[in-house]
């Protein structure tokens, strides 16, 4: 059982209480957010994402190196509310 819980405990992202009201300007960094909640590397670097939370919302903010900008950039975000980790999108399963 303690072998569940700690396999449960490594594969959960936490969701911090925000410092300071979430400000929308198209910028993301540990002074409105916090300590990021992921560190991807990447080829460009390393991408840093943010998972936080007031009373009301969640709210999840990136921060990528991107060294050849392209019209058709994009980031993906897909919740699996079940958490069963199929191969394949399921009907239980989100994305952004």
């Amino acid at each position: 059982m303690l072998a569940l819980l700690f396999l449960l405990a490594t594969d959960t992202v936490p969701v911090r209480p925000l410092p300071l009201p979430a400000v929308f300007d198209g910028s993301a960094g540990q002074e409105e957010y916090g300590v990021p909640a992921l560190e991807l590397p990447r080829p460009a670097g390393t991408a840093l994402v943010w998972l936080s939370r007031d009373d009301r919302y969640v709210y999840l903010a990136a921060r990528i190196p991107d060294s050849t900008p392209y019209w058709g950039d994009a980031l993906a975000i897909s919740l699996d509310t079940r958490g069963d980790r199929a191969d394949g999108p399921m009907h239980d399963d989100f994305l952004w």
